[in-house]
């Protein structure tokens, strides 16, 4: 397998598989030349490792290897975990008969290519193949995105229900525990045990506002603000509440940084956010390193999720080199009370108060995350303009 440079990582990604080494050194040599990141295999053996690899946008298998069926490769591979968004082509210039190609077709391959076949018309057909691969990705991506914001959905408004009748029942708690301490002397032996009904009860309120949050519920009190400031005046409790065993690093971004959001949400944001990657780093070996740092950007359509429309964002990102996720992790990271921590530890709110609070304000949230390298989590929220603002926006 040839050793992709630093720049394939833009470019589409083919695997071809020949056992004559005339078509496969020409086939990627084609491919090549038009723009595209080829690796090559001159047997099943190799070729199924190299597509384990690197998994490939489309996989090119020649029907007719010496010591495999390519049919056979192909259905074997594509049913492997972490090769769904590969396009498989079987391409022969001998099994080229039209049951030939249903029976590829049928056995699980994507597209069949019969040769000869003009140059041109192969590099045609490869890049509509990337295309269809690309929007059933996108398909794929949508479903899955529908699928979590049902069952988001569906949890949030039973932890709305929930947080509301709980919310009640604690003040009630609440004021109590503070008439009785009132009736009471300053000395009394009961006192401690009331200051520690106020004191959970108190923690039951911290609870509930993070129900509410997830449910998105909160009684907000949006204001205009420079999401830069607002970052900086939170710093010295960030800072607190990560501990002195984290360096927290602070880069302030360029550009229009006026969104519309309550401060006390923006607080529960970081919180939040800084909470999770200071965990994340406990147990490594190196130095805990969080930094947050600001940008703006203009998202497309393709990129808005939910409720968010395209347009201007201000970005809000918070990394750190801690363990990371896997891939299993990220589909459920914003579930509630999902954590790898102990319950015992962490409720498993904190991104899904995120997830609330940013949908709330008509934003998302993107993760990337790779095992034993870390963690960034980028907030986006719409950007407000002067003219925006000039008009009570």
């Amino acid at each position: 397998m040839n050793e992709a440079p630093a720049s394939s990582q833009t470019l589409p990604v083919i695997v071809v598989i020949d056992d004559d080494p005339a078509i496969l050194l020409a086939t990627a040599r084609l491919l090549r030349n038009a723009g595209m990141h080829v690796e090559e295999a001159a047997d099943g053996a190799s070729g199924a490792a190299c597509i384990r690899a690197v998994k490939p946008d489309v996989a090119l298998i020649d029907v007719d290897l010496g010591d495999t069926d390519g049919r056979e490769l192909c259905a074997t591979l594509r049913s492997e975990p972490g090769l769904e968004d590969t396009f498989w082509v079987l391409i022969s210039g001998v099994s080229t008969s039209p049951d030939d190609q249903v029976r590829g077709l049928e056995g699980g391959a994507d597209g069949y290519i019969a040769r000869p076949i003009d140059n041109r018309e192969l590099v045609a057909r490869v890049r509509a193949f990337l295309r269809i691969g690309e929007a059933e990705r996108e398909r794929r991506e949508a479903e899955r995105a529908l699928s979590q914001a049902r069952r988001l959905s569906a949890v949030g408004t039973l932890a709305g229900g929930v947080a509301h009748n709980l919310n009640n029942s604690m003040m009630g708690v609440l004021g109590y525990a503070e008439l009785c301490r009132d009736g009471i002397p300053p000395g009394h032996s009961v006192r401690e045990y009331l200051d520690g009904i106020a004191e959970e009860a108190q923690r039951a309120t911290t609870l509930v506002k993070k129900l509410l949050a997830l449910a998105q519920r909160q009684i907000i009190a949006p204001a205009v603000l420079d999401l830069n400031d607002a970052v900086t005046s939170l710093l010295g409790r960030l800072r607190r509440l990560v501990g002195t065993e984290c360096e927290l690093t602070w880069t302030p971004g360029a550009g229009n940084m006026t969104i519309s959001l309550d401060v006390a949400q923006l607080d529960q944001i970081l919180s939040a956010l800084c909470e999770n990657s200071r965990d994340a780093c406990q147990g490594t070996s190196r130095p805990c390193l969080i930094q947050i740092k600001t940008a703006v950007k203009e998202v497309h359509a393709r990129q808005a999720t939910g409720t968010a429309a395209p347009g201007e964002y201000c970005i809000l990102t918070v990394e750190d080199n801690g363990y990371g996720m896997t891939a299993e992790t990220r589909e459920r990271i914003f579930e509630p009370f999902f954590t790898t921590a102990s319950p015992a530890l962490h409720a498993g709110l904190g991104l899904a108060t995120v997830h609330g609070i940013v949908t709330q304000n008509k934003g998302f949230v993107e993760i990337e995350s790779r095992q034993n390298e870390g963690t960034s989590v980028c907030v986006y929220l719409p950007a407000i303009t002067p003219e925006d603002n000039a008009i009570g926006i």
